[in-house]
């Protein structure tokens, strides 16, 4: 996996499970206010339709059946429990008997009334419960959630200790090692991103080739002012000079081969005569001469 997509997936990990906790508190707080308001809104003008009710009872006026009559269509309008409903067909049907001053009725429209308003006094209880579950099981969430992040964030920290901090303290280690005097220090080369990989490898390519005798390294001059004194000591030699590498690419020349045709180029790259061809050490380098008219006179 390469270095760039590693380190997004794990950033982008850990950012996503931080997104997720706080939406998920936001939601689970946003939900829960309004929903327990409603409950103990709904509720609350259930118990004040049964206080209304039983004041009626308690004194009996063309007023109080009014107010009765009233407080029933409210708590028909507010039913929230399942007991509701049988309280108030009892409170319709024994109620106007009982604004009436029948003894038995009143005792069943209070009892009915009282019975409603517990009814509803349970269910706030329930609500409040519920919502302190609610606020206890969002407060776990968002707990778990955090640990998620808590624990994602050591992966992605081991990770990128394991898969990028360590092999650079290797190649900083190798690197001292060899300027100390160890010529044989070498990179271990980690199972990591591709471009922390590849780089420890070129490292210890590059000291592999700073230990090979100057002879067994590939004859290219790269070095400019080395280049120039190369040619100097190529003009002091008797006609054309020109040096190939292994691959057949002329390297350097001395003036007298700068003046060469490209046909005569190909002659010398060939090591046809009249050239003469010396190999340069092993590495399949070769310096390639053509004699002066004068040599080729006295060579028989």
């Amino acid at each position: 996996m390469r270095l760039r997509t590693e380190l997004r997936l794990g950033i982008g990990a850990l950012l996503a499970v931080q997104a997720l906790t706080t939406l998920a508190a936001v939601s689970l707080l946003g939900r829960m206010g309004p929903a327990v308001d409603v409950v103990m809104q709904e509720n609350v003008v259930s118990i004040e339709a049964a206080e209304d009710m039983l004041a009626a009872v308690a004194d009996p006026s063309p007023e109080s059946t009014q107010h009765f009559i009233d407080g029933l269509a409210r708590a028909r309008a507010n039913v929230t429990e399942e007991a509701e409903p049988a309280l108030l067909d009892v409170l319709e049907a024994r109620g106007p008997a009982a604004l009436n001053g029948d003894a038995e009725a009143r005792h069943d429209t209070v009892k009915a009334a009282r019975a409603l308003a517990e009814v509803n006094r349970d269910g706030m209880a329930k609500a409040s419960v519920a919502a302190r579950w609610r606020a206890f099981a969002g407060a776990w969430s968002a707990v778990l959630l955090g640990l998620l992040s808590f624990a994602l964030s050591l992966v992605l920290t081991r990770r990128l200790r394991a898969r990028i901090d360590d092999p650079l303290q290797e190649l900083a280690a190798a690197l001292e090692g060899v300027q100390e005097g160890c010529a044989v220090r070498r990179v271990e080369v980690f199972e990591g991103p591709e471009e922390v990989r590849r780089v420890s490898e070129l490292v210890n390519r590059l000291l592999d080739d700073r230990r090979r005798p100057l002879d067994a390294r590939p004859a290219q001059v790269h070095d400019p002012d080395a280049r120039a004194a190369l040619r100097l000591v190529l003009d002091e030699l008797p006609g054309a000079v020109v040096v190939f590498s292994a691959d057949g690419r002329p390297q350097v020349a001395n003036l007298a081969a700068l003046a060469l045709e490209a046909a005569d180029l190909d002659v010398a790259r060939a090591g046809a005569p009249p050239w003469k061809v010396t190999p340069i050490g092993e590495t399949g380098a070769r310096l390639v001469r053509r004699p002066t008219p004068a040599e080729q006179t006295e060579d028989p």
